[in-house]
């Protein structure tokens, strides 16, 4: 073996070199490294928190950009709707006041039922409250009519128009003839 192919320790550390001993200068260098370790733990422990304040930080703004982006939907939606009541209401009107059973009541009973159906499908109802008590979120009164029996106090005794609601949510309130007993 020549003296090219022995191993060479050499220490990258100028600390262990001159005077003390070599276990006190390997304390020292591993107390060292142990403050290294320390720190590298502190701070990727750190980098860990950040990082997962950030992902759920992402998670939520996903989240409520996806409930503002459905409440601009629902909104459009009600305008649209709203909008297409007037032509319910005259469907209704028409088909109130239709006489005989021609092709042509067919024709608006028809229509009237697959526009109720499409209105259906994205999240509006109607609903009709002859005979219910009277709620001021649900109707609105437009009459007060004398009734001669307790019991037709404060209930709705004619509709003048079909109340409508979007997802659960009253969009028109019914307008109706309320009863009133004065005994």
């Amino acid at each position: 073996m020549s003296e090219e192919d022995d191993i060479v320790i050499e220490s990258d550390d100028e600390s262990l070199e001159g005077e003390g001993s070599t276990a006190e200068k390997l304390a020292e260098k591993n107390k060292k490294l142990r403050l290294e370790l320390a720190n590298s733990n502190k701070e990727k422990q750190e980098y860990l928190d950040g990082w997962q304040r950030a992902k759920a930080d992402y998670v939520n703004i996903r989240r409520r950009a996806e409930e503002e982006r459905q409440i601009l939907v629902r909104d459009a939606s009600k305008s649209l709707i709203e909008a297409l009541l007037p032509a319910l209401d005259s469907f209704d009107q028409a088909i109130s006041t239709a006489e005989g059973s021609g092709s042509w009541v067919e024709g608006i009973k028809n229509t009237h039922s697959q526009l109720m159906k499409a209105l259906k499908a994205e999240g509006v109802s109607a609903f009709d409250p002859l005979g219910e008590v009277f709620d001021p979120v649900q109707h609105e009164p437009v009459e007060r009519v004398a009734v001669k029996s307790q019991v037709e106090d404060n209930v709705v005794t004619k509709v003048y128009q079909k109340g409508y609601t979007l997802h659960g949510t009253i969009i028109r309130p019914a307008r109706i003839a309320v009863g009133h007993f004065e005994g």
